[in-house]
């Protein structure tokens, strides 16, 4: 199969090529994933004032700029912010969102 075959690739391919090829471990890849897709996955209001920090047993981990923050993501945005990962992140599974800030 010719693997310079032209058209679009999804992008969670590309990356754990990538990271394959520079001997990254698969658990970073997850991790690189989330953080790709965070910006389409929070929008960009919440993507500018937070940052993926970490992916461990099935929890994403969130630090926000500010308490404030932190509750409004907790208390409204948090199903939102889930089902949009299953959308832009299909391949890695996070049953939970814990956020710190």
């Amino acid at each position: 199969m010719n693997e310079f075959k032209r058209g679009p690739k999804p992008m969670g391919d590309l990356v754990r090529r990538a990271l394959d090829e520079l001997g990254i471990p698969r658990s970073s890849a997850k991790l690189e994933l989330l953080r790709a897709a965070w910006s389409k996955t929070a929008g960009a209001a919440l993507a500018g004032k937070t940052e993926v920090v970490s992916y461990r047993d099935q929890v994403l981990t969130i630090r926000a700029s500010n308490s404030t923050l932190r509750y409004e993501i907790e208390s409204f945005h948090r199903e939102r912010i889930m089902e949009a990962l299953r959308r832009h992140a299909p391949d890695v599974v996070v049953s939970r969102i814990r956020v710190t800030g």
